[in-house]
């Protein structure tokens, strides 16, 4: 059942409504300027057509209400009834209206009501609005319906726009359009691409044409000036138009340029194929030991040397003598499988030396088998897995071509990350193009700097599956950073606010959710990245430490009993 709400404030204009009978349909009057429930009833309606008189006083307490609310939306069919166009306009032009929003605006003329359906191109407030007129109510009660027509002139009418890219190299044998259109432009893993992608969308709605103009790099604020060099410069100085390229609008860019929409997240990493073997693993007999093992070794070295001296007030007591350098033989032997001599157990010493020495023994052993079984079990770990691993290592550095390479070293304040580029970078920067960049990284031991989504399928189709699986990324800012890419519009130009309301008008319809799924696809990666340093811990070699406490105490009980057994026989 469709749901009709009247907000008014006068009884008399809205008396007649009270007589409808319309089937399938509910109406309800609500006197705004006395009702305290008018608002709260558009909250949670659904199939909901609203009527609502522009003159009442509480009309703009109700508009900033639903704006805040973001109830200018299809959901709700709004009808505006004003006595004034351009008052009306200016009050709309003041609040949030989602693009999808039905909203007609009726105001009386010279021949009866004029009606006009209102639509926002955009969210944002201030924006640009579009009319298009339905028709006109006349005084004897008939309704002539009219063509739709735009009042405001989002026509161009074939103007020529010059629209700059960033191309910083082009390969030789090749113009710049054909690059540009061929390999870089129809190339739609790119938010430099898509950027364009957009702009010629953007021709087809409002009419004009193309002229493309090539930059090199982006462009920084000259030294001790107010002048920009790169792209940026060129829209300050208005040698173009617009950019179709994203990039970062810093604060500082934000005096000589107006800006467009955002398109994606903005990550640059290292990308590169991890060794299989390093310099920097380590051997499984030098993993460090935890607190808890030296202190159970400790107490295994104490316990001897009590032993030792207990049994040697037991030696001299009994007035036993054994020759040290025989007791060292035979527990050498033994270790050393030659042969057990049967004097070897009499001696008190021997037997206490022996089992310290197995214990050594069991550690070496386990420390051995874990180490083999382990290298055949699990991969091996990736030690370079952070930007001072990656500048401890051996890997020459390699750069996209990308315009923001030149400068992105710039921006960061990582120790490490400005170290590696000192002394591993800058001077003998190597730029070369993604697909040349991802052939050198899997063939030789380089690190490739480069946009990680928007290359992410070339890097699928570029690299076999084992390849893939070694694949490592370190990103030069933190996970979590983000900023938002824009597309640069010259400061204060006449079509700007309708390339502006254009991009937004686009990505509310689905065009930038696409873009931000196709750019974060994830690279494919080894289940298992990175280890931390392995630790032999208590929890591994509790069960030694409890066998080898066991046996002391044992030996020493039969060691007892055989020395009492000794002196009774006497």
């Amino acid at each position: 059942m469709r749901k009709i709400s009247i907000l008014h404030c006068d009884d008399d204009i809205f008396r007649a409504a009270r007589d409808l009978s319309i089937e399938l349909t509910s109406i309800s009057l609500w006197n705004v300027d006395e009702s305290e429930n008018a608002i709260s009833l558009m909250l949670n309606e659904d199939n909901l057509m609203l009527f609502l008189d522009m003159e009442c006083n509480k009309t703009v307490e109700i508009l900033n209400f639903a704006s805040d609310m973001w109830l200018f939306n299809k959901k709700i069919k709004w009808i505006l009834h004003g006595n004034d166009f351009n008052v009306t306009m200016s009050q709309l032009k003041e609040l949030n209206i989602n693009i999808d929003a039905r909203i007609l605006l009726v105001t009386p003329d010279s021949s009866g009501l004029n009606v006009n359906h209102f639509r926002a191109p955009a969210l944002p407030r201030n924006g640009l609005f579009f009319i298009e007129n339905v028709g006109n109510l006349t005084s004897s009660g008939k309704f002539k319906y009219e063509n739709p027509f735009v009042v405001f002139d989002s026509n161009l009418h074939g103007t020529i726009l010059r629209v700059a890219i960033c191309v910083p190299k082009i390969p030789r044998g090749t113009t710049f359009i054909e690059y540009a259109t061929q390999l870089i432009i129809d190339n739609h893993f790119s938010i430099s691409r898509s950027a364009y992608q957009l702009v010629k969308i953007y021709s087809e709605i409002f009419n004009f044409q193309i002229h493309l103009i090539r930059v090199s790099e982006y462009g920084m604020l000259r030294p001790n000036s107010a002048q920009w060099n790169g792209l940026v410069g060129m829209i300050q100085n208005r040698f173009v138009d617009f950019g179709a390229q994203s990039f970062i609008l810093a604060k500082t860019r934000v005096p000589v340029m107006d800006s467009g929409f955002s398109v994606i997240k903005y990550r640059q990493f290292f990308v590169f194929c991890h060794p299989e073997h390093t310099t920097m693993q380590k051997s499984a007999f030098l993993m460090p030991l935890s607190s808890e093992v030296w202190l159970s070794i400790l107490l295994i070295a104490i316990s001897t040397v009590i032993v030792l001296v207990i049994l040697q007030i037991f030696e001299k007591q009994l007035s036993l003598k054994e020759n040290q350098i025989f007791i060292f033989i035979n527990v050498v032997g033994i270790l050393a499988q030659q042969g057990l001599s049967f004097d070897a157990f009499k001696s008190i010493k021997s037997r206490i030396i022996i089992i310290f020495f197995l214990f050594m023994s069991l550690i070496s052993f386990q420390f051995y088998s874990a180490s083999i079984v382990g290298s055949l079990l699990t991969p091996a770990p990736r030690t370079i897995t952070t930007i001072k691993s990656l500048y401890e290592s051996n890997m020459k550095i390699i750069m996209d071509d990308h315009p923001s390479s030149k400068i992105i070293f710039k921006l960061v304040t990582d120790p490490d990350l400005v170290k590696l580029y000192e002394t591993r970078i800058k001077g003998k920067e190597v730029f070369v193009p993604v697909r040349e960049g991802i052939d050198q990284m899997k063939n030789e031991r380089k690190a490739l700097l480069t946009y990680v989504d928007e290359n992410a399928d070339l890097f699928k189709k570029s690299l076999t599956h084992a390849q893939l699986e070694r694949l490592q990324t370190i990103p030069i800012f933190p996970q979590d950073h983000r900023a938002l890419l824009v597309m640069p519009l010259v400061k204060g130009a006449p079509f700007n606010e309708l390339i502006r309301q254009g991009n937004l008008r686009l990505t509310e319809n689905g065009m930038k959710k696409f873009i931000l799924d196709k750019f974060n696809a994830k690279l494919a990666e080894k289940s298992v990245k990175s280890f931390d340093p392995a630790v032999v811990d208590f929890a591994r070699t509790a069960q030694i430490f409890y066998t080898l406490m066991i046996g002391i105490v044992l030996s020493f009980i039969v060691l007892v009993l055989e020395i009492i057994l000794k002196r009774v026989r006497k």
